[in-house]
């Protein structure tokens, strides 16, 4: 399976945030849209990095509890892995256990078009399980 077709099953919008919005701003995001990720990006639609939860945790053990007044720019991730959508989901997932991370932007012609996140992955893979196991059922029933 490819990351083009997993992109079209999940259907939605892609949550953006701008680097220079405040903390508190993201993090309402977080909680109306039930994600843990958003993607920042310039102008242009550009990848900068990503503010995730975990970001947030590591600002405050480091700034303090000033770090929602904080532009976001000041803790998210820049060394941000990403995939394309020719990518496959065994890649992704390969890369999502070597980068230690849960949500990894896709980037088509040098803008981020969605985000992949490690239950896009399980649910792929369990998805390929089904179609794998109802392939072999259909043809033992056809042996018979």
């Amino acid at each position: 399976m490819r990351v083009s077709q997993v992109l079209k099953g999940k259907g939605g919008g892609l949550i953006k945030a701008a680097p220079d919005e405040r903390v508190w701003a993201v993090l309402r995001r977080f909680q109306t849209h039930g994600i843990g990720t958003v993607v920042v990006t310039d102008d242009q639609g550009r990848l900068l990095g990503t503010l995730g939860e975990r970001d947030v945790i590591h600002g405050l053990a480091t700034k303090g509890k000033n770090l929602l007044d904080f532009p976001i720019r000041d803790v998210m991730t820049t060394d941000v892995p990403t995939c394309t959508l020719d990518d496959a989901i065994g890649q992704v997932e390969q890369l999502m256990t070597d980068r230690r991370t849960r949500h990894i932007p896709v980037i088509d012609d040098e803008r981020v078009i969605g985000v992949i996140s490690i239950g896009d992955v399980v649910k792929a893979r369990l998805d390929d399980d089904e179609l794998e196991r109802r392939i072999l059922r259909d043809m033992a029933r056809a042996r018979e």
